[in-house]
């Protein structure tokens, strides 16, 4: 009894493995989160002594270049010693197909307010 059972658990996790994988995300799907991610871990600024500290991207709109290719405009917001700051951007985010993975270039910020 034991091993039937075994064998149905273990035949049922290869089947959610299996679904899993065909649910992979478009590179569209994808671009708010990766352009997130992104500026969170590239994007600080300094003032009086203090560090930011990432609060929210929004992504005002994506619009497609070329073919994986997206020009992001959207507002970037941190905390800087207690004060709620933001700043509109504008970037290039590129999809390389090859890599699964985004290039971003062209990066610029407004000051921050």
């Amino acid at each position: 009894m034991k091993k039937v059972v075994a064998i149905v658990l273990t035949i049922a996790m290869c089947l959610l493995m299996f679904a899993c994988g065909a649910n992979k995300l478009s590179p569209k799907e994808r671009l708010n989160d990766e352009v997130e991610a992104y500026i969170f871990d590239n994007f600080r600024i300094t003032l009086d002594g203090y560090t930011s500290e990432p609060v929210n991207v929004d992504i005002a709109s994506a619009s497609e270049m070329s073919e994986n290719k997206w020009a992001v405009i959207g507002t970037y917001t941190v905390k800087i010693n207690k004060e709620i700051m933001s700043a509109k951007f504008g970037l290039v985010a590129t999809y390389n197909e090859a890599e699964d993975k985004f290039i971003f270039s062209q990066e610029k910020f407004d000051e921050f307010k």
